[in-house]
């Protein structure tokens, strides 16, 4: 069974390219933030929802927007750029049916585990638990295809 046989591949190519695309419209999002005053309509924008009225996470989120410097606005910019242009090339690696993807997004997804875990432990969430859940059967089924491959003799 050939690396390209593996249709799931694009599925997974597909969640990454979302995540880029996810990625830089925060990366966006936190820069228009430097505009003077887009910071503090925000929050208010954010203090004004039913659920700001009482809801922890939105609570956290909104208090968490309104102490953001320019430096940490600029730093979460760069930060989730680089980690679009890494999920980009994952997921055009994958849609590719790239062997060198399939180890990228392996070795990529795995070690973001230990932290998605750790993050479970400060507090679980739905979000967080799916997020492990999802990141975990794709390092499985990737290892498998990798694996299967091998066997195969097609990597």
């Amino acid at each position: 069974m050939a690396a390209h046989s593996h249709r799931a591949l694009l599925w997974i190519a597909v969640f990454k390219l979302a995540k880029a695309t996810a990625l830089l419209l925060a990366a966006a999002w936190a820069l228009r933030l430097l505009k003077p005053g887009e910071l503090d309509e925000l929050v208010e924008h954010l203090t004004r929802l039913p659920l700001a009225a009482g809801w922890r996470p939105v609570v956290k989120l909104v208090n968490w927007i309104s102490e953001l410097s320019p430096h940490n606005l600029k730093l979460v910019a760069a930060v989730a750029t680089a980690y679009a242009g890494l999920y980009a090339t994952e997921g055009i690696g994958l849609w590719l049916r790239k062997r060198w993807a399939e180890y990228l997004t392996t070795v990529m997804t795995a070690s973001l585990i230990p932290f998605e875990i750790w993050e479970l432990v400060r507090g679980p969430t739905p979000l967080k638990i799916a997020a492990l859940i999802v990141n975990i059967a794709i390092v499985i089924y990737l290892i498998y295809v990798l694996r299967s491959d091998r066997a195969r003799g097609t990597a």
